[in-house]
């Protein structure tokens, strides 16, 4: 038996057929399993890199405003006019600005303190608010407002971080308020704790 194959010869046509198929096949090897795959990476590694970037540029922000809060405390530090933020400890601070607020108001009549009750929490930050009040009375070469600042001043420049919120000043006495021979001082300065627990 004689054995019957294909063994003629393609013609030009069929050849350039076969030449385009091939390449076509090519091409989509290539497209399919080079170039798309490629693109696609190109991509994700572009949007990987606008990532980077934009931390990058957070990151140069953070750190020009940290170096700016570092210069801003290392000038308060050398100008001397430092203030703490002790941490949260209730009973602790209230009887060491309890002892604050007796020695200040000691040359004062009529001195009052009221705390206001249990610190609020603001931000991780224990606000406690303190009223008090006292009279001045005129003594010689001294006026009652300037008595009544350097009280005021005493409390105010403890170390502690504090702001004087409300104030009300009432002479009595004859004469106009710069010659008054008493001066009524209601007041409240609320001082800031670190409450690390919060």
């Amino acid at each position: 038996m004689e054995k019957k194959g294909i063994n003629r010869r393609f013609s030009t046509r069929e050849m350039v057929i076969c030449w385009i198929l091939i390449v076509v096949l090519f091409l989509g090897l290539y497209f399919g399993l080079v170039y798309y795959p490629l693109n696609s990476r190109s991509a994700e590694v572009d949007k990987q890199l606008e990532s980077v970037q934009s931390t990058i540029n957070v990151e140069k922000l953070r750190k020009a405003e940290y170096d700016m809060m570092n210069a801003e405390i290392e000038r308060v530090k050398e100008d001397g006019d430092t203030t703490v933020m002790p941490p949260y400890d209730n009973n602790k601070q209230q009887e060491a600005l309890n002892a604050l607020f007796v020695a200040a108001l000691a040359g004062t009549d009529n001195w009052s303190v009221s705390f206001g009750g249990e610190p609020r929490l603001q931000d991780g930050v224990r606000i406690r608010t303190v009223a008090f009040s006292y009279t001045v009375n005129a003594v010689e070469g001294s006026t009652v407002f300037e008595q009544a600042r350097e009280v005021l001043s005493a409390l105010m420049t403890t170390g502690f971080r504090c702001a004087l919120t409300d104030l009300t000043l009432v002479p009595s006495g004859d004469g106009d308020a710069e010659g008054a021979d008493a001066l009524g001082v209601n007041c409240t300065i609320v001082f800031y704790e670190l409450d690390q627990a919060a």
